[in-house]
């Protein structure tokens, strides 16, 4: 009913994700498929984005027309966006690595400095707002014609504010 209680998000959720369950798999396969090439990632995710959007909206979107369309539409941004991303994370995963790595894989007893802690401490704070932060990137970049410094400033301010619920999406992730 019209003016009926309101539902709860999550049933709403569901609901929508049950009646559009094959659609968002056609979807995620298109996304799959795109994303091959690992720097397409921002624009895999710009058309798979917009699809989502839509469907969580409950407005129509054409699967294949309009997940290409937004790519179209929004290549100038999704491509520096996905190469940005892939390399930052890669620096960030790799400095994490072997410092941590380190302790673990060497045969030869490591002793760490308190600047050592620090600095695996600062790298893993700025990889967790990074991945905080991609969490946003698509919807912005679909949304709001935005410069990429904005979009990053942005990403990062939404990372920020919505902290708790950021950590409930990484442990369900």
């Amino acid at each position: 009913a019209k003016n009926g209680p309101k539902k709860r998000p999550y049933v709403v959720f569901l609901e929508i994700f049950g009646r559009k369950m094959w659609k968002v798999t056609l979807a995620g396969l298109m996304w799959a498929v795109t994303n091959l090439l690992i720097f397409t990632r921002g624009l895999a995710d710009a058309g798979l984005t917009f699809i989502t959007r839509n469907y969580s909206r409950e407005k129509h979107a054409f699967l294949k027309e309009d997940f290409f369309e937004t790519i179209k539409k929004n290549w100038r941004t999704a491509l520096p966006v996905g190469i940005i991303n892939t390399l930052v994370t890669g620096v960030l995963f790799y400095n994490i690595y072997f410092s941590v790595g380190g302790l673990f894989f060497s045969t030869e007893p490591v002793t760490l400095t308190g600047w050592d802690y620090a600095i695996i401490a600062v790298t893993a704070m700025v990889y967790v707002t990074f991945t905080w932060m991609k969490y946003y990137l698509p919807f912005l970049m679909i949304t709001f014609k935005l410069n990429l410094k904005q979009l990053y400033k942005n990403a990062f301010l939404f990372a920020s504010a919505n902290m708790p619920m950021n950590v409930l999406i990484s442990v369900i992730l």
